[in-house]
């Protein structure tokens, strides 16, 4: 608890999302001295004068000057150049507070802790009561398991922001307030929730619509028996959540708030239940079975929220209710909405892929399925789009419980387009070069094996990618990659693309490869590199993961950007993909995890009389050339859920 609780903050204009930390102001200036005594009084006790501060040096006044600009750039989103203002400025004072706090942060965000916690050790030695270096020293501590030191860490944080004289004006408050929320996380995994809910209810004095803050809280109160009040919170978790963001977004465990509306819905209807208040109980939590049910088996959500064990608890709760007599529309609710066996299936089928080298395959499929008692129909693709157009109109006809993509990742490219926003799955039968999605999902390459057991597979929730009104599921690329498959389509002709024409592509696409530079906005993060790979799956080809954390799973795309220039650079980068995903951690690549991306070529620049000169920016998606877009740019945002993907159930236990 604070000694004393600063004022609630005057209303703040709602910043950017690409908006840093809270940035720290020069202190106001002194109050005026106390007017001369009049005759015949004695004079007013003096206080002692503050110490005069001694007159920056030269190198120190240069380096403050070229902080603030380093400020200025990261307000901007533009991380490199800021870093390079900040590293300016040590060059001229080594103990420049601003500089190694923001450097601090910098490498925080870059997952580099050993220099988030070396810069900011720096920050405290010329100011011991530096909140942001305080809070980021203690994310630093949390994250290599030293919680003791952490809690520490943002105690101090704490106290110093809300101590500070101008903690309205410099963000001291704001950082309070969030080493608040973070130490009440450790209080809660301690079962301290007494002392957990009242930092969170500093936390929220400051951020009133902080929905993290108020799940916590949530958590808290019904840890303590106070079930009302807990489903009050709970309530206004779900009722914030749609209008709040944070731009300390960075700040917050995000793993732990993926299904942060279900969770939320879940021990609201725990907490109603506890409460006696039965039948809105049973509504709260009828609605989350069945999209929990749909989902047991991700590891997101058993790490996330332990949806898997809580089914069976939640279903357990509302049945509960309804036996009482005042659950009779939630049971009904619950059938209605309860999800349908695999009984009829359409097979979308792409005669290019493989058909032709196994007759028969068709046939034996049908054979398979009827062996499982699933009727299936058949439409054989003709065109390019033809599968989209086939997988939309069985969605739409209601007749079909799944889609079997027969084919290549371009038919699983198709048909993801065709399904995407509706609710019903594909399965991909894999007959095409690649295969990369049967080869994440563990299926056999077989096609007639890969769906020997479908009434068992599930529907996973996939996370899609969208440029314009274009899913993709696999991945994007933009630059070298997609220059590449440019080169082995042209080349390839009316034969048909085989692994060994693209790589012998690929090698000649190196050569001659422009590597013109591109600018990437990731998530208002600024950066300039020459290739982006904006990966759904860890797998690019065969063996080769570009993007190896990447998880369909969850609500982001990776963006994986070589920053460098030429052949040389290219095969250092290519070697540490090979060594397991060493290229993580080069200085030439920006590796991230992203909800939204922007595009632009650098050279993009207006003509005095007519449309700008556009450099080439093509694109492709899941092994498909899609071209350049029109004006230099292009917008990816991460979709979550957006297609159901049937795989065995047990992929993700």
């Amino acid at each position: 608890m604070l000694a004393q609780q600063p004022p609630p903050p005057q209303p703040q204009p709602q910043p950017s999302p690409s908006s840093p930390p809270p940035q720290p102001q020069p202190a106001p200036a002194p109050a005026p001295s106390s007017p001369p005594p009049q005759p015949g009084q004695p004079p007013p006790l003096a206080a002692p004068p503050a110490p005069a501060k001694p007159a920056l040096t030269p190198e120190q006044a240069k380096a403050q000057e070229l902080a603030t600009e380093g400020l200025q750039l990261l307000q901007q989103g533009d991380l490199d150049a800021a870093a390079s203002k900040f590293n300016d400025a040590l060059a001229q004072d080594g103990q420049n507070v601003i500089a190694n706090t923001f450097l601090g942060f910098i490498a925080f965000r870059r997952g580099d802790l050993d220099g988030a916690s070396r810069y900011c050790s720096k920050a405290l030695q010329a100011d011991t009561k530096m909140p942001l270096a305080l809070l980021l020293l203690g994310r630093a501590k949390e994250a290599t398991g030293d919680v003791p030191a952490a809690k520490d860490f943002y105690l101090r944080a704490a106290q110093a922001g809300a101590a500070s004289p101008t903690a309205h004006s410099d963000g001291g408050l704001a950082i309070a307030a969030h080493a608040r929320y973070l130490i009440a996380l450790q209080e809660e995994k301690e079962g301290n929730h007494t002392a957990a809910l009242s930092d969170l209810d500093e936390t929220l004095r400051v951020f009133p619509k902080n929905v993290n803050a108020m799940y916590e809280k949530g958590l808290a109160l019904l840890a303590l028996g106070k079930n009302e009040e807990a489903a009050e919170a709970f309530g206004k978790s779900l009722s914030e959540r749609a209008g709040w963001y944070s731009p300390e977004a960075w700040l917050y465990p995000i793993r732990r708030y993926l299904f942060l509306e279900e969770n939320s819905h879940y021990w609201r209807g725990v907490a109603l239940h506890k409460a006696g208040r039965l039948q809105e109980a049973a509504n709260e939590l009828s609605p989350l079975l069945p999209i929990v049910e749909s989902r047991i088996g991700s590891e997101t959500l058993s790490t996330s929220g332990r949806h898997a064990s809580r089914f069976h608890e939640a279903r357990a709760l509302r049945s509960s209710a309804h036996r009482q007599g005042q659950g009779t529309a939630a049971g009904n609710t619950l059938k209605s909405v309860a999800t349908p066996g695999i009984e009829r299936v359409l097979l979308v089928a792409n005669p290019m892929a493989g058909l032709r080298r196994r007759s028969g395959l068709l046939e034996d499929l049908r054979a398979s399925l009827r062996e499982q008692q699933v009727r299936a129909e058949l439409h054989l693709t003709v065109a390019p789009g033809d599968a989209s157009r086939a997988a939309a109109d069985a969605a739409s006809s209601g007749g079909f419980d799944a889609i079997l993509a027969v084919g290549g990742d371009g038919t699983v490219h198709e048909v993801v387009n065709g399904l995407a926003g509706t609710s019903i799955p594909f399965c991909v039968v894999p007959t095409g070069t690649m295969n990369i999605l049967a080869r994440e999902l563990g299926l056999p390459l077989d096609p007639v094996g890969s769906i020997r057991r479908l009434r068992s597979f599930r529907p996973f929730p996939f996370t899609t990618g969208l440029m314009g009104v274009r899913h993709f599921l696999l991945m994007a690329g933009i630059g070298l990659d997609a220059y590449a498959l440019a080169l082995a389509l042209r080349r390839a002709g009316s034969r048909k693309l085989t692994l060994a024409r693209y790589v012998m592509a690929a090698i000649s696409a190196a050569h001659r490869f422009p590597y013109a530079r591109i600018d990437v906005l990731a998530d208002g993060e600024l950066h300039s590199g020459t290739s982006a790979i904006i990966g759904n799956l860890p797998r690019y080809g065969a063996n080769l993961r570009i993007t190896p954390k990447a998880d369909p799973l969850d609500p982001f795309l990776d963006l994986c950007l070589i920053r460098g220039e030429g052949m040389r650079a290219y095969a250092g980068v290519f070697r540490s993909m090979l060594l397991g995903g060493r290229h993580m951690g080069r200085r030439d690549v920006v590796y991230r995890k992203v909800s939204r991306i922007e595009i632009r070529a650098s050279g993009t620049t207006p003509l005095a009389h007519g449309a700008p000169q556009i450099p080439d920016l093509t694109v492709q998606m899941d092994g498909e050339l899609i071209g350049s877009p029109p004006h230099g740019s292009l917008i990816i945002e991460a979709r979550p859920d957006a297609v159901q993907v049937l795989a065995p159930s047990g992929w993700r236990r």
